[in-house]
């Protein structure tokens, strides 16, 4: 492939930045690109080195440190606040996930909580009230 040349990887590599791809995201898509052409991203362009990709994960909280943070939520003169962190407490979503959320499959409803598309065929609607 002699498309595939180091300078046209690199210039790739920095048009991806430009459109915001993530480190990672560039990576996998030049590793998907090596096994297509049927080699490894190290053996087609040997001077080239991986993007620097982020590993922190963060931590899970502690049930006393979730609590806490609960309970200055209730606090706040937001009536929003609470019931945002709180339903992310219970369903484990991150606080990007929630907010970039397209709505259709949302747990939260505006009157009740109930299962996306899982409602019982004898016309009752699944959920809790």
């Amino acid at each position: 492939m002699p498309d595939l040349t180091e300078d046209r990887i690199k210039a790739y590599m920095a048009t991806r930045k430009l459109e915001k791809a993530s480190n990672r995201t560039i990576n996998m898509e030049l590793s998907v690109l090596a096994r297509a052409v049927g080699s490894k991203f190290q053996i087609l362009w040997p001077k080239l080195k991986h993007l620097e990709e982020n590993h922190d994960v963060g931590r899970a909280l502690e049930p006393a440190e979730e609590m806490a943070i609960l309970d200055m939520a209730a606090k706040n003169r937001s009536r929003l606040i609470y019931p945002f962190l709180y339903t992310l407490a219970w369903t484990g979503m991150r606080s990007d996930e929630a907010v970039h959320s397209d709505g259709r499959r949302s747990i939260l409803k505006l009157r009740k909580l109930s299962w996306a598309d899982q409602r019982p065929r004898q016309g009752r609607e699944g959920g809790f009230p």
